[in-house]
């Protein structure tokens, strides 16, 4: 066997540039694609499961190697892992900075399943209302005023404002003791919402998702891709010092959307932040519209959000 198997799983996935596949796909391709290697690897193999085993079985010993090599797959200079689950490989010829002009600006359907971020809102709203019974209404920053001059509403406005009802099942006698406590009966949630986040572009998205979200009770990068050795746990580190969460949106039905970093909960919301969104843009003050409304007379328009 002359190749290694990171230069297999290298040849394999340039052949399919553009392409994701998860480990097992990864393999079963492999297997499939390299007979004579596999039958090799099969007749040198001191497993007897592996040696008496046919195709699903090495499937499964190329799939566990291939995990196994992770650290040789992240110093390839071509290769790629994103970091949802299952994890998937692929090979781009481009840096981190050129990946992520690409993803940006490729026109939606300029190839088989490309998308826009803006086709991300409605999968994210659909998201937080089936799985955390969020409410989510899309901020829109074209309709904002800009009174504040040339990039004065830099990093204002969040992708999506979230509103969580807390107390819609509750009896009348806690509603009306936690209305008499001043507790909080709903709870606001900001997200920032992005294609792809790797090493080159993780600490400007981050810091963006903090100055445009950190005024509710929770704040979110969404990301539908991460990938690139070591941008989780930079992401992690920067989530412990500023409480901003981190969820890995899902495109693919067949895979679930996951809360990969757990947002800090702020217990007050900064109102003088909300406010200044507010009064520049109107998506933003018809919802802080709608929480008044929830709040004074009990009653959820659920139209509204499903706009």
């Amino acid at each position: 066997m002359s190749k290694t198997l990171v230069q297999i799983i290298s040849d394999t996935l340039k052949a399919r540039k553009g392409e994701r596949l998860t480990g097992n796909q990864l393999a079963t391709t492999i297997v499939r694609e390299n007979e004579k290697w596999a039958e090799q690897k099969k007749q040198k193999s001191k497993n007897p499961i592996i040696k008496d085993g046919g195709f699903d079985e090495m499937k499964a010993q190329v799939q566990s190697e291939i995990g196994s090599n992770r650290p040789a797959i992240e110093k390839h200079p071509h290769l790629r892992m994103t970091e949802d689950k299952p994890r998937r490989y692929y090979f781009t010829e481009l840096s981190d900075e050129e990946e992520i002009f690409a993803v940006e600006n490729e026109p939606p359907g300029n190839t088989e399943g490309a998308y826009s971020e803006h086709d991300l809102y409605p999968i994210l709203a659909k998201y937080l209302l089936e799985s955390h019974a969020i409410l989510g209404k899309r901020i829109d920053e074209k309709k904002s005023k800009n009174s504040q001059g040339k990039k004065g509403n830099q990093w204002l406005h969040p992708d999506l404002i979230g509103f969580q009802v807390l107390s819609e099942k509750w009896g009348q006698t806690i509603t009306a003791l936690v209305q008499a406590r001043s507790d909080a009966s709903s709870r606001l949630w900001s997200f920032e919402v992005k294609k792809l986040v790797n090493r080159s572009n993780l600490r400007e998205v981050f810091f963006q998702t903090l100055s445009n979200s950190a005024w509710a009770n929770f704040a979110y990068l969404v990301a539908a891709e991460i990938s690139g050795k070591g941008t989780l746990d930079e992401l992690r580190m920067l989530a412990g010092q500023h409480g901003v969460g981190v969820i890995i949106l899902s495109t693919d039905p067949e895979t679930e959307s996951t809360i990969e970093i757990q947002a800090r909960e702020r217990v007050e919301v900064d109102w003088t932040a909300a406010n200044r969104l507010a009064v520049e843009n109107p998506d933003a003050k018809s919802v802080f519209e709608q929480v008044r409304i929830f709040h004074q007379a009990g009653s959820l328009n659920r139209d509204f959000w499903a706009k």
